[in-house]
């Protein structure tokens, strides 16, 4: 089975919990496969003991100042970071700051 993004309608603190019980449980079960996607990386931190978990990320490097994908599967989890790279790049802050929000 495949899931994108467990929880991803709710707030940041029930998605992690959620994502943390649902994921240490469907690694209990053993006739099965799970494939989890999240962008909560701080689960993997308590979770990496457990021993029918493996993590895989895509692969992302910077160059030029510009991401760079790869779509190839790395083990581990990521520590790219590019979320921050795209409200700068799209300069989003410096447009909401222009407006008159009033």
């Amino acid at each position: 089975m495949i899931f994108d993004e467990l929880f991803r309608g709710t707030n940041v603190k029930d998605a992690f919990d959620g994502s943390l019980s649902i994921i240490k449980l469907f690694s209990k079960i053993e006739d099965c496969y799970f494939m989890i996607s999240t962008h909560i990386v701080e689960v993997a931190d308590l979770i990496k003991a457990e021993e029918n978990i493996m993590f895989k990320h895509l692969f992302t490097r910077m160059e030029e100042g510009k991401p760079i994908f790869s779509y190839q599967l790395k083990d581990g989890v990521t520590e790219e970071r590019i979320g921050m790279w795209i409200i700068e790049n799209e300069k989003i802050n410096e447009i909401l700051s222009s407006r008159d929000l009033n």
